[in-house]
């Protein structure tokens, strides 16, 4: 086990005020969707960054750590949920600015993997992550692309659903 720091700081202020301001956002704004596809929006999110994390932080590619240790903390589970809002953010923009129009979709998931990579950079500075074996955020662009790309894959195939769900003859 590798341990980098075993202090409570700007790390972990990091992740309980991502957690936090999140979590605020997303039960400010929760009603934009149906509540089921908000829940789906969070959970994407959390799903994303946890099977991407825990496929290239382990053997046999041990890129990168997180927080103060190379072994799973509670503050990593902390890191993790906090991603879930930042996906329904993701996917709140996107609706509220962009609509359903394709004509920005390319510029907007660069734009946000871009701010991914940024954020990734931000969380090498404080000590978020810890990235070893030849790893650069330059690496982590085309995992945010991707992993952007589905969740607007998923925001269409939701708003599709809701439109026929709300033109059936049996829906409320």
């Amino acid at each position: 086990m590798i341990v980098y720091d075993t202090h409570f700081n700007l790390n972990e202020w990091f992740n309980v005020i991502l957690f936090t301001a999140g979590y605020g956002f997303l039960f400010l704004t929760h009603r934009r969707f149906p509540p089921k596809h908000t829940l789906v929006y969070v959970l994407y999110g959390i799903a994303a960054v946890t099977l991407f994390d825990h496929t290239l932080s382990v053997a046999p590619f041990d890129f990168y750590d997180v927080n103060d240790t190379s072994r799973f903390q509670w503050m990593d589970f902390l890191n993790y949920l906090g991603f879930g809002p930042i996906s329904y953010l993701y996917v709140f923009l996107f609706e509220r600015f962009l609509g359903e129009s394709c004509g920005l979709l390319a510029f907007y998931i660069l734009a946000w993997s871009l701010i991914g990579v940024a954020m990734e950079i931000l969380g090498l500075s404080i000590g978020l992550y810890h990235h070893k074996n030849g790893y650069t955020p330059a690496y982590s662009f085309s995992i945010y692309l991707a992993t952007q790309s589905v969740c607007l894959l998923l925001f269409y195939y939701l708003q599709n659903d809701r439109r026929k769900t709300d033109k059936s003859p049996n829906a409320l």
